[in-house]
């Protein structure tokens, strides 16, 4: 699948974050920031320039457009990528890193896309989240899997069943081939939306997505999710919780933990 890389800049770190947040919404589903630039990328029969031109309107933003052939991004990747550590438990890595003896846990990682190895505030969140939460026999679902790191890391954490899902063939493709390098089990990769996991129940489930899909999922989420189950959700703004958060306990959910890092949050909920 190609993709459109598209190129705003200049622009500073707050604008960037509420621009990644509306365009995720919109089927973006990759995004790099560099210091005064912001690299977004669109699957290429998704693409609609007068969507982007009002989205950046009221920013008073410009972009430069880009056809990206599909490739593996491991070569731009490795330029700037340095290992990720999580609560000393877990080191995000790439192939071309040492292995890291002071973690519990390696997670190599050889991403297609710009996105799910950890430097982004939410993933680092959710990763915080699986770290202190016990997944000893646990089944998994991880909702919008990416590169599948979520969904490793609870197969190295004890899961005994996980499911990743995924609307786009890169992702699973880049799960399917993380999983095989991390020697990753008892994880099911699957392309589609909620309904490829037939009548599956969780006890925990991981949704690093956005806003829009969140609050359209929540009630679905609440009726696969076993009795004292968790979800875990990331991929919104600090100003966006307390929308989430009327969401989730309209739909049965307890709120209990809310993170923050910079602009953006990731929240923990029960089923009682």
């Amino acid at each position: 699948m190609n993709h459109y890389q598209i190129t705003i800049n200049p622009i500073n770190k707050n604008t960037s974050d509420i621009i990644i947040a509306l365009l995720a919404e919109q089927d973006y589903d990759g995004f790099n920031e560099e210091e005064d630039a912001l690299h977004c990328f669109i699957p290429e029969q998704l693409w609609n320039e007068k969507v982007l031109m009002d989205t950046l309107a009221p920013f008073q933003l410009a972009f430069a457009k880009q056809l990206i052939i599909q490739r593996n991004w491991n070569a731009d990747w490795e330029s700037s990528y340095d290992p990720i550590f999580i609560n000393k438990e877990v080191a995000i890595r790439a192939t071309f890193h040492e292995s890291i003896t002071s973690a519990a846990h390696n997670i190599i990682i050889v991403p297609k896309m710009s996105f799910g190895t950890g430097h982004h505030a939410t993933t680092r969140m959710m990763m915080e989240f699986i770290s202190e939460i016990n997944c000893n026999n646990k089944s998994v679902l991880d909702y919008g899997c990416g590169t599948g790191v979520l969904a490793i890391y609870t197969a190295y954490k004890g899961a005994n069943h996980i499911d990743a899902i995924d609307i786009d063939e890169w992702c699973v493709e880049n799960t399917l081939e993380n999983i095989e390098l991390n020697k990753a089990e008892n994880i099911k990769v699957l392309q589609g939306d909620l309904d490829v996991i037939s009548n599956n129940k969780y006890d925990i489930i991981l949704a690093n997505i956005n806003l829009y899909i969140l609050l359209k999922q929540m009630p679905v989420f609440y009726n696969i999710l076993n009795t004292n189950g968790e979800i875990f959700v990331s991929g919104i703004l600090n100003t966006d919780v307390e929308t989430l958060q009327k969401s989730g306990e309209s739909a049965g959910f307890t709120l209990q933990i809310t993170k923050r890092i910079e602009n953006w949050c990731a929240l923990q909920f029960i089923k009682k």
